[in-house]
């Protein structure tokens, strides 16, 4: 089954709410208490928005948690979703396993096209594109100069 790609700019995020318990991730079963929101996307799929990294002793709950960056976004059967974070990430880790060439590339736009995570980068003098090779692998191709 591939994994869902979720834009959560294209989401529409209802009030976030505290909870617990546990629930299946890509990495096992995560136990214990989370903020989570209903979303829906402009298809009417439904979504589960979960923040796991929670600061409980703070006293202004719209500082508890980056809200930008949730943890998890599961699908309306459960599975977990990749979001444009998750790609950031795959890229941020890409970066450091390569030549320092590669330190002043800049992501400046991260979309979907054809069901697969497309990155636009730049550095000083050219544009490139950078996308998922289906095996967590990125693959960078030239667009042009600047």
């Amino acid at each position: 089954m591939e994994i869902k790609k979720i834009n959560l700019d294209e989401l529409v995020i209802d009030d976030a709410y505290a909870d617990g318990g546990s629930f299946p991730t890509s990495l096992g079963t995560y136990n214990g208490k989370w903020y989570q929101s209903d979303a829906r996307d402009k298809d009417g799929n439904r979504y589960r928005v979960i923040w796991t990294k929670v600061d409980w002793d703070t006293e202004d709950e719209s500082n508890a948690c980056n809200w930008d960056s949730p943890d998890y976004v599961l699908d309306e059967y459960g599975y977990e979703c990749e979001t444009e974070d998750d790609f950031m990430s795959m890229i941020e880790d890409w970066k450091a396993d390569n030549a320092e060439e590669m330190d002043d590339l800049e992501v400046t736009e991260i979309v979907i096209e054809d069901g697969k995570w497309v990155g636009y980068a730049k550095d000083e003098k050219e544009t490139y594109t950078l996308t998922d090779d289906g095996t967590g692998n990125i693959v960078i191709n030239y667009s042009g100069t600047r």
